[in-house]
């Protein structure tokens, strides 16, 4: 009877056609995963960047250097004083120590604090064992003195009158100490390099960084050809956070904090540290370890950068991703075979009662 095998045909080839595509699909989703993991896998070598005075090789600056490092080295070599500014966390006094190391000068460094007085870098009388006073020098007088690169942190929050205290320092190389009765006057070493690292561009309080002062024009001329912006590194994050599904979850909220001009930043520090606490093991999904992060973030914030991830549903989808371990790996494997197996089996069962329906209705 030709007419009985036609529903038995299609039943057939249903069943068939489902398969086969199923099997396309998952074939289609290794080849995309592994795709994208053999793209990231191709990772920068760290940039050896060497260092030359004339045709002499000085030294070699081993490990990742920011681009513009070489231009921040030729500015700080003829004794202009550098200013690194950008957000936080994006590896400002990493440059400033490679500098030191690539002029081959020791390193100091002193970090502002509001209402931190001339004292602290121009130093000040104190008492000795004797009961007399004894001038105590302080970091910055002895890069002045005896050479070095000093680096100034959060320089956007100096008082005014602290700065314009140095000014004369970085304009002609001379400091003025009114407290020391010796030496009152004091011209810096050939090697003495000054470097300031702040937040803003130095003309004021920002939406994030609202503690910072805005400097007179009269200092900030004085870093004029030696103002650099770093911004964020994609390079340097891909290694210091090399888990694509971590570092694209983090970068995907720092567009929500762009796009919205949220008070909040995703800095580079916040992927390093991710990072590291992803390899914990504690956080069991990227989505947990997000929120983490978010903890002191308003709700109206975190429903922002929720939203950012709906335009982006291959990153949401790895979010959900649970961490397991190698134990709980392996049995999430065999489990699944054990279903794929009897799937199989029940298939072929199918089959087989398809086979016998269509022998009987021939």
């Amino acid at each position: 009877m030709p007419t009985a095998k036609k529903p038995v045909s299609r039943v057939a080839d249903s069943l068939s056609t489902k398969k086969i595509n199923t099997a396309l699909k998952a074939m289609t989703t290794l080849m995309s995963e592994a795709v994208d993991q053999a793209l990231e896998d191709i990772k920068l070598p760290p940039v050896q960047l060497p260092v030359f005075r004339g045709d002499e090789l000085v030294t070699t600056i081993p490990g990742y250097v920011n681009p513009q490092l070489h231009k921040i080295i030729a500015v700080a070599e003829q004794g202009i004083p550098v200013c690194l500014f950008g957000g936080s966390g994006v590896g400002k006094t990493t440059i400033a120590e490679q500098l030191s190391a690539a002029l081959g000068l020791p390193f100091f460094c002193q970090t502002v604090t509001a209402g931190m007085s001339e004292s602290a870098l121009l130093g000040r009388h104190i008492f000795n064992a004797e009961g007399g006073m004894t001038y105590a020098n302080t970091p910055f007088l002895d890069a002045v003195e005896t050479g070095g690169v000093f680096l100034l942190d959060e320089f956007d929050a100096i008082d005014e009158n602290c700065a314009l205290a140095i000014n004369n320092l970085l304009e002609f190389g001379q400091l003025d100490l009114p407290m020391r009765t010796e030496k009152p006057r004091v011209q810096a070493h050939p090697e003495f390099r000054f470097i300031a690292c702040a937040n803003t561009p130095l003309t004021g309080a920002s939406l994030i960084h609202n503690g910072r002062n805005q400097l007179d024009g009269a200092t900030i001329s004085r870093f004029d050809g030696g103002i650099f912006e770093i911004g964020y590194d994609p390079a340097l994050e891909k290694q210091l956070c090399p888990r694509p599904h971590i570092r694209n979850m983090f970068l995907v909220a720092r567009d929500a904090v762009i796009r919205h001009g949220l008070r909040k930043e995703i800095s580079t520090r916040t992927l390093k540290r991710a990072e590291i606490l992803w390899k914990t093991g504690v956080w069991k999904t990227p989505e947990e370890l997000l929120y983490h992060f978010l903890r002191n973030w308003s709700e109206n914030e975190v429903a922002l950068v929720k939203e950012e991830f709906e335009s982006n549903p291959k990153i949401k989808e790895q979010m959900q991703d649970e961490l397991m371990t190698e134990e709980e790996r392996q049995a999430q494997t065999s489990e699944k075979t054990n279903e794929e197996g009897t799937s199989q089996a029940q298939f072929n069962q199918a089959e087989s009662v398809l086979d016998n329906l269509s022998i009987s209705s021939d």
